[in-house]
């Protein structure tokens, strides 16, 4: 027996988009005809799990490696870690690029390079990432009423020599751009670019798994192959105008745990609202 428990996106969107001058309002009437309502994106605390170090592939946070996790929470320094509401994508995003003393990051370890190409790759062992996007996090109708939903995410690398134009690193199997109804995702598009990253292996699709008593997200990898691997593919851009186009970099082992939780429910959570967290899916008892 299913019992819905709900609290609806608009209700998220409500509780951050306030209108100026609300709360000294004393005329009649509203905000029609005035400034429209301000729309707050959700701020939000990532824990990254620390992977096994000494080149077997990875992503790890900035901390020194006997640390277990590393903690990136919105606005810290910096920090932006938010739940994207007011341009509709309901993405998670990451960007550490506004850091400084320390400068933050997410550490990739590429060192584990599964298959073959035609052609030599030249990506460095270890990079330093500064974003991160996972794809519609908060879009409650990819769990299809459970708490476990299939996405996809993606980083755009900055360049590692003088001829690169660009590269992304996906997530993003073939299967869940090119496939059908429950095997398709929403707006995990596919395109040139993850075609290439898709070449000549899959990769990992990701696995979000929500928790409905405590506001949290937890993100990993699905399996890729018969191995067990998390792979992530990279694709590089070269050349310039129209001649432009995408090359395959290959595929990595880069198993993760991300871990995303609400921040003022992950600071405050036994003073917010007694339903515990702001968002909720229709679950069983």
């Amino acid at each position: 027996m299913m019992k819905a428990k709900y609290l609806v996106l608009t209700f998220a969107l409500a509780a951050f988009c306030t209108i100026p001058g609300w709360a000294q309002h004393t005329g009649g009437g509203s905000h029609h005809g005035g400034k429209p309502p301000i729309c707050t994106d959700i701020p939000a605390v990532l824990t990254v799990t620390t992977q096994t170090p000494g080149g077997d592939g990875g992503i790890s946070g900035d901390t020194d490696t006997g640390n277990t996790t590393t903690t990136y929470t919105d606005g810290d320094n910096g920090v932006y870690a938010k739940f994207q509401i007011c341009n509709g994508t309901l993405d998670f995003v990451l960007n550490l690029r506004n850091t400084s003393n320390p400068t933050r990051y997410l550490n990739l370890d590429f060192s584990n390079h599964i298959g073959t190409e035609p052609y030599t790759t030249d990506v460095p062992a270890d990079i330093h990432q500064q974003g991160l996007n996972i794809n519609e996090i908060l879009n409650f109708t990819i769990y299809n009423g459970t708490d476990t939903a299939t996405t996809c995410a993606g980083m755009q690398l900055d360049p590692w020599n003088s001829t690169m134009i660009g590269a992304n690193a996906w997530f993003k199997p073939s299967s869940i751009y090119y496939g059908t109804g429950s095997n398709s995702v929403l707006n995990c598009n596919g395109g040139p670019g993850p075609d290439a990253a898709n070449s000549p292996n899959q990769t990992s699709a990701v696995k979000v798994i929500f928790d409905y008593d405590t506001c949290t997200w937890t993100v990993t990898p699905l399996p890729a192959n018969n191995a067990g691997d998390a792979l992530i593919g990279v694709a590089e851009v070269i050349g310039k105008g129209h001649k432009a186009s995408w090359v395959s970099e290959g595929q990595y082992r880069m198993p993760f745990k991300f871990t995303i939780t609400e921040k003022y429910y992950s600071l405050y959570h036994d003073e917010v609202d007694e339903l515990g967290c702001r968002f909720r899916l229709p679950l069983p008892e």
